[in-house]
């Protein structure tokens, strides 16, 4: 239930969306500008489209993405980005974009893909600056504790791997370890029936 501070208006009155541009791979010139797909940064180039902060989501293919650009940028012709946030906090648009079900708006054949001017038309409720400044603030704090994790999780894979290989190759033994290994080939190893291995 939001209270009579927040505003319930079209999505195109809280931001504009608009077609990225067109920049085939051959016409890529090596550079530091990002080029942001459907599917996120593909590549490099040396001319800039947009200046941060960014937002862009899929129009063709990967529909429903939301990603978050905080650096000058060339957003593709598969892509929607904000070109106007009309005083709305970025952080908070971006947010507010992911909350949305793009794909019921999407087309039912062929390649996947929205009409912007159907996503104008989707009525959303959004709160006033400094309350969205502090909704955009909890959340990446949130988005900074998730990918931590993720990053901890991925480490902690990495020393299980190597730990394998050591306990598996004979090279790190247990302390409780008092027999010698020895070396079978694998076929007899799963000829073993009930915990007996072959002589």
């Amino acid at each position: 239930m939001h209270n009579d501070m927040w505003r319930t208006e079209k999505l195109g009155q809280v931001l504009t969306l608009q077609r990225g541009f067109d920049l085939p791979k051959g016409q890529r010139i090596e550079g530091n500008v990002p080029v942001i797909s459907s599917g996120g940064q593909t590549g490099w180039h040396k001319d800039v489209k947009v200046l941060p902060p960014g937002v862009v989501t899929g129009r063709y293919g990967s529909v429903g993405e939301v990603f978050y650009v905080s650096e000058p940028f060339w957003p593709l012709n598969t892509t929607l980005f904000v070109s106007n946030f009309y005083g709305n906090d970025p952080k908070y648009v971006f947010y507010l974009l992911k909350s949305l079900n793009f794909k019921r708006f999407s087309d039912k054949t062929g390649v996947p893909g929205v009409n912007r001017n159907d996503l104008h038309r989707i009525r959303v409720n959004h709160p006033p600056i400094p309350e969205q400044k502090k909704i955009a603030e909890i959340l990446s704090t949130w988005d900074e504790a998730i990918e931590h994790t993720r990053k901890l999780i991925e480490t902690k894979k990495c020393h299980k791997k190597a730990l394998m290989h050591q306990l598996l190759t004979g090279n790190c033994r247990l302390s409780t370890a008092t027999q010698p290994w020895k070396e079978y080939k694998l076929f007899r190893l799963l000829q073993a029936k009930n915990g007996s291995f072959p002589n």
